[in-house]
C-alpha cells in the first residue's frame, strides 16, 4: 500500500518514524486559494454596493405597477429592503452559477439561494432595522474571508529522508494526514498557472504507482447522418490537484521538487 490516509482528529501532531527526519516543511502560499479569496471579497463588496444604493434603486423601481401592488400589503421601508435584497441576491446568483460548474460544487448554487430567501423573508418578517440587515452580507463577507485564510493556514505539507506528509487539520471539516513514501511514487508534475508564475509559486503532484492524483477526462463527440448516430469517445488522464494531497500552491516549487525527485529515483 503506498499511501495512508488518516483521520486527524486522534492524530494533531505530526508521527516520526525512527531515524526519520524532516527535511522541510512548507504551508501552502498566500495567492493559493484566491480564487476562494475573491468570492468572499465579491460577496462583502456587493453588500456594500447594496448598502449604498440602497436609496437609489428603491427609488427607480418605486413607479412599477408591480411596486405599488405590493405597497398594499407591506410597508415601504420593508419593500425598499425587499427590492435591494433580491437585486443584491441577483448579483451574486449570477456568478455563483459560474463559479459552481466551473468548481463542479452545486453547493455554492444552494447557498446563494438559501442566502437571497432568507434576505427577502427577514424584512418581510422580522423588525430588524435596515442597517443591521444591509451589513449581514458584509459580515459573511468579512466572515468567509477569514475562513479562507485559516484554511490555507491548516494545510501542512512534509518532506522527509523517507516519505512525503500532507496534512490537513482544519476543523470545520474532516481532518486528513496522508503520507507517500518515496519508492512508491511513480512520477512528479509540477503545475504552474500565469497567477501562480507571477508570485513564484506552484503546485508539484506526485503520481502514485497506484494510480492516485490522476483524474480522467472524457472528449465525447457525436453526429447524425440520415437517421444514423456516429459517436467517438477518448479518455485522458491527467493530474488533478487536490489541496491535501498534493504540495498545493508552494512557494519556490523548484526548489522543493528538487529536494524529492533524488529520493525518488534512488528508492526505484
Amino acid at each position: 500500500m503506498d499511501v495512508r490516509i488518516y483521520n486527524s482528529n486522534a492524530m494533531d501532531k505530526l508521527n516520526i518514524l525512527e531515524d526519520e527526519t524532516v527535511e522541510k516543511s512548507i504551508k501552502p502560499h498566500p495567492v493559493a486559494f484566491i480564487d476562494l479569496y475573491l468570492v468572499w471579497l465579491y460577496v462583502l463588496g456587493t453588500g456594500l454596493l447594496v448598502l449604498l444604493c440602497r436609496d437609489m434603486w428603491g427609488g427607480a423601481l418605486a413607479s412599477w405597477e408591480i411596486i405599488k401592488w405590493f405597497k398594499d400589503y407591506i410597508s415601504e421601508i420593508k419593500l425598499a429592503m425587499v427590492i435591494n435584497n433580491l437585486i443584491g441576491f441577483l448579483a451574486l446568483f449570477i456568478p455563483a452559477l459560474f463559479f459552481a460548474f466551473s468548481k463542479i460544487n452545486i453547493h455554492w448554487i444552494f447557498l446563494t439561494i438559501l442566502y437571497g430567501v432568507s434576505m427577502v423573508l427577514l424584512p418581510v418578517f422580522t423588525d430588524i432595522t435596515p442597517l443591521v440587515i444591509y451589513l449581514i452580507p458584509m459580515v459573511l463577507g468579512f466572515v468567509g474571508l477569514s475562513q479562507v485564510e485559516f484554511y490555507r493556514r491548516a494545510h501542512h505539507f512534509y518532506i522527509t529522508n523517507y516519505r512525503i506528509i500532507f496534512m490537513r487539520t482544519y476543523r470545520l471539516m474532516t481532518r486528513y494526514t496522508v503520507e507517500s513514501y518515496y519508492q512508491h511514487i511513480s512520477n512528479l508534475v509540477l503545475k504552474k498557472t500565469l497567477f501562480e508564475n507571477l508570485f513564484r509559486c506552484g503546485t508539484i503532484i506526485p503520481i502514485m504507482t497506484s494510480g492516485m492524483n490522476l483524474g480522467s477526462e472524457i472528449i465525447e463527440l457525436k453526429a447524425g447522418i440520415f437517421f444514423m448516430g456516429f459517436g467517438a469517445k477518448r479518455e485522458k488522464k491527467l493530474p488533478r490537484a487536490i489541496p491535501y494531497l498534493c504540495f498545493y500552491a508552494v512557494h519556490g516549487p523548484e526548489q522543493v521538487m528538487s529536494l524529492i525527485t533524488p529520493k525518488v529515483a534512488v528508492k526505484r
